[in-house]
């Protein structure tokens, strides 16, 4: 059973349009809203929230993770892939300092969907109340340099 909330509402074609290749998965009708504000999701309802550079992108990343945990049943997972703010400041602290310059200047987040490159997103899902939290910080295989600067990514798993 499938429920899929997106902010996007240009979202829903393509959802629509690819949702009748999976027949076998029982799906709601796509909600557009914004993570924050997915009120109309019953609180312990979902048992796995699954997202992909999301964190990066939502406005109130903090609220978000309270609406993940509150959906969430008791035991449930929130598995996440985000790209972060880059770690290692010795061997790369030229991509934290385009970060910081893109983010603040707002340059890339108004090309890339409000995406910002340099937050704490483990501290975060860390702060968010899960029982357990496993990650890993990786860096992502990017072909081009320009892209480079969302190189450093978190991977891993929360449970409520």
């Amino acid at each position: 059973h499938l429920v899929v909330v997106d902010q996007n509402p240009h979202f829903r074609k393509y959802y629509e349009n690819n949702r009748a290749n999976f027949p076998q998965i029982k799906s709601e009708e796509i909600i557009v809203a914004a993570g924050e504000n997915m009120d109309m999701v019953v609180d312990n309802s979902v048992d796995v929230v699954v997202i992909s550079f999301v964190l990066c992108c939502v406005n109130r990343p903090k609220q978000f993770l309270q609406q993940v945990r509150r959906v969430l049943v008791p035991g449930g997972k929130l598995f996440f892939v985000e790209h972060i703010r880059e770690w290692d400041g010795e061997a790369h602290g030229y991509r934290m300092i385009l970060q910081d310059i893109l983010t603040i200047l707002r340059l890339w987040p108004i090309l890339f969907d409000g995406c910002e490159l340099n937050r704490e997103t483990l501290q975060d899902i860390e702060s968010a109340g899960f029982s357990e939290v496993i990650a890993e910080k990786k860096y992502g295989p990017i072909d081009y340099s320009v892209f480079q600067v969302f190189n450093s990514h978190l991977i891993g798993s929360a449970t409520k």
